[in-house]
């Protein structure tokens, strides 16, 4: 028997032997007589089986926003903070212990694990144990780590490896922890030791609801299903179905009372405004270096720290060749590299009010919700090598350089965030300030200053989405800018869309287009078109197409070579924007004898890689050719 074959052997019998002796325990606790006491079930008691700690914290959050006990404070990372008469609208022992914990942490995963620990969170435990739902006896955390110690023993006999290469045992390393993860994932799926028969019986029944009431991708695409008739269906179901599955009365039916069956997004789907508590803490995003704000000494450190890493990256990949090692390696720097360079872009940035005092021409008013900046910022996996090298890689980067032939962008900045964003000039206003700028005109101080901003932006441009301050955006925009001049960004995707289009198109004189997209877009996309007006608002909606080539409109045909995708896609969409605004269009522009009474038409062509391969096949083809008439 060879050594491999003694190897496999050995992490095959120690993952058996996990499995064993965690069905042993499984049926051995199962066994046991059911002395349970029958009780109503509560919204934390649902919770609990179906989420565990994570969906007892949500939905008590979920009732302090709904009694006013915790505030809302969009950003970067929205926080939920407790008022200043949050303990009086405290409606019961979990809510007040969440309350306290919320002064401590806005992760998720934090609340949970900080709540798990407490006096209440053991009294719930308590209170389902007596139920018969979760299952207590002798000896119950041995069991459960014998069990899991022997999967990681049979990663343990792989690493036993003789007579093997570096870079081939770690191949077989990350194998054999791969599917030790697999059988540990499902031995605490299908074999739990905590939750009796009952407890999984109710979990199958509360899922199948939920799985039966919720759309496939499938139908998503063919039907633009939204989330709010998702829900209603499924609180409809569990208030009929709520004797049946022994639940108290009052609290299936309400918003809150979605949670503990579909999470928060059970409670969201009616507010769209709201987004889910954070799950970790965000690398960079809390850096002391921040704590006084950009600094350019430190942003000129990073820069030449991200490009260091990248050139260490890959003079380590043409000194010792391709392997696990050296790839693993690669991507580390070029990560390291990439997050140094955004950094130091950040502590770099242009101040917008030093911009707006500055520019010569009109600036240009990028207006978002806050939530959406982390998202914008993101630059593809693809791409570390680049960004680290200084390209202007990421969406809303590339947004500023596709309308530079306005003015120069600005935008009113997150007050929560340590450091400014990328892309636009921010102004940064401080966080709940007021101002009076007229009779019955007490404002927040951001919406002052957006309102000053629009009077003078030469475009505006407003990414689409649900918050109630966004909606205010473009109630305004709609009354104080001219149609042609206004640009509306579309990050979403078909669902999405519709119910952005249901709730917004009152403010538009002639409504909103219909989504002209087929299928839905993919999820990995940052935008996927824009909307643009006529003088008579008129509104127009251009899908983004992979690869723009040229487009028609009005008599011209606009031709743009780019090596930039996402910048070609909205400096093509954008041409009838630049067109009716008399602004100098970044391409090239040719009269022709037709298609002057057409719609806008963007033109799709071919990327690089595919152009290259059909220029390979056209060469052997005619090579073949070639040798056959011969």
């Amino acid at each position: 028997m060879t050594q491999n074959t003694i190897m496999v052997v050995q992490y095959v019998v120690a993952l058996s032997a996990a499995v064993v002796v965690r069905a042993g325990a499984y049926f051995w606790v199962q066994s046991f007589p059911d002395t349970s006491v029958l009780r109503p079930l509560g919204p934390y008691d649902v919770a609990f089986l179906g989420g565990g700690s994570s969906w007892v914290v949500e939905t008590a959050v979920a009732g302090l926003v709904e009694s006013g006990g915790v505030t809302v404070h969009h950003g970067r990372r929205t926080e939920y903070r407790p008022g200043p008469d949050a303990a009086r609208r405290v409606r019961d022992p979990v809510q007040r212990e969440v309350l306290v914990l919320l002064q401590r942490t806005n992760s998720l995963t934090r609340l949970a694990l900080l709540f798990a620990r407490t006096g209440t969170a053991a009294d719930l435990r308590r209170g389902l144990v007596s139920a018969g739902f979760l299952l207590s006896y002798p000896g119950r955390t041995p069991i459960v780590w014998v069990g899991r110690a022997l999967i990681p023993l049979a990663v343990i006999a792989m690493g036993l490896l003789h007579g093997v290469s570096r870079d081939a045992a770690i191949g077989v390393l990350v194998f054999a922890g791969f599917g030790a993860l697999v059988v540990w994932a499902a031995s605490e799926t299908v074999l739990p030791l905590a939750h009796s028969r009952r407890a999984r019986r109710l979990k199958s029944a509360m899922a199948k609801v939920v799985a039966e009431c919720t759309p496939s991708d499938k139908q998503r695409k063919r039907e633009e299903v939204l989330d709010e008739a998702v829900v209603r269906q499924v609180r409809g179901i569990v208030t009929a179905r709520a004797g049946e599955w022994g639940l108290a009365t009052g609290w299936a039916g309400s918003a809150i009372g979605m949670v503990p069956f579909m999470g928060w997004k059970g409670y969201t789907a009616e507010r769209a405004e709201l987004r889910p508590l954070p799950r970790s803490w965000s690398p960079g995003s809390r850096m002391a270096f921040a704590s006084s704000g950009p600094r350019r000494g430190l942003g000129f450190l990073f820069r030449v720290l991200g490009v260091a890493c990248v050139l260490a990256a890959l003079g380590g990949l043409v000194r010792s060749g391709p392997g696990y090692l050296t790839i693993g390696l690669l991507v580390v720097l070029s990560l390291a590299g990439a997050w140094s360079t955004t950094l130091g872009k950040k502590h770099l940035a242009a101040d917008g009010r030093e911009v707006l005092r500055t520019s010569v021409r009109p600036p240009v008013l990028y207006l978002r919700s806050f939530e959406h900046d982390a998202m914008l910022e993101q630059a593809s996996p693809f791409r570390w090598l680049l960004v680290a090298l200084g390209s202007r890689s990421s969406y809303i980067e590339e947004v500023v350089r596709a309308v530079r032939g306005f003015g120069k962008v600005v935008a009113i900045g997150d007050p929560g965030a340590p450091l400014p964003g990328l892309g636009p000039a921010q102004i940064h206003v401080p966080e709940d300030a007021t101002a009076v700028i007229g009779p019955g005109w007490n404002l927040q101080r951001w919406q002052a200053e957006v309102l000053g901003l629009l009077h003078h932006a030469s475009l505006v441009l407003i990414s689409a989405g649900h918050s109630e301050g966004l909606r205010w955006e473009f109630a305004q925009a709609t009354s104080r800018v001219p149609p042609e001049r206004l640009v509306i960004l579309v990050p979403l995707d078909r669902a999405q869309y519709a119910r952005f289009r249901e709730r917004t198109q009152a403010y538009f004189r002639s409504g909103l287009p219909a989504d002209p997209r087929k299928h839905s877009v993919r999820k990995n996309e940052e935008v996927h078109g824009l909307i643009y007006f006529d003088r008579d608002w008129t509104p127009h909606f251009v899908a983004f197409h992979r690869h723009a080539l040229l487009q028609l409109h009005r008599g011209r045909i606009a031709i743009r070579p780019s090596l930039r995708r996402l910048r070609n896609r909205l400096v093509h969409a954008l041409y009838p924007v630049f067109h009716s605004n008399r602004v100098f269009w970044p391409g090239i522009v040719l009269p022709v004898p037709f298609g002057r009474s057409s719609d806008h038409r963007v033109v799709p062509g071919l990327s690089a890689a595919r152009t290259l391969v059909l220029l390979v096949a056209l060469a052997i083809a005619d090579a073949l050719i070639s040798k056959h008439l011969r």
